[in-house]
């Protein structure tokens, strides 16, 4: 059984994915002005999961910019205009997971 669970509906029906606390689960839904892209993480030294959400570029096209992360299951959420240290998740970030997706 998947720890996490997403699907996509489009033009051929919906389409499903899980995750493992391992592999987490990682999406982007696109337009040509650019994307949005969720993550989904678990950390097994807290027993947490948690979300970061954010515009992406596509095809050359759209910003990079945090929308909000946070601790899911909570109401205590960053939004984008309240989040100073950005980088600390960026740090972390999955390269391979970048790399895979290529560059947009």
């Amino acid at each position: 059984m998947s720890h996490f669970y997403g699907c996509a509906k489009g033009n051929r029906g919906y389409a499903s994915r899980g995750g493992s606390k391992k592999s987490g689960y990682h999406t982007i839904a696109a337009s040509w002005d650019g994307a949005i892209e969720v993550r989904l993480d678990y950390d097994p030294k807290d027993d947490t999961n948690y979300y970061v959400v954010y515009q992406t570029p596509w095809h050359g096209k759209g910003i990079e910019m945090l929308i909000a992360r946070g601790i899911m299951g909570s109401d205590a959420v960053m939004m984008s205009d309240l989040v100073k240290e950005e980088d600390e998740y960026q740090d972390g970030y999955d390269a391979g997971y970048r790399a895979a997706m290529g560059s947009r």
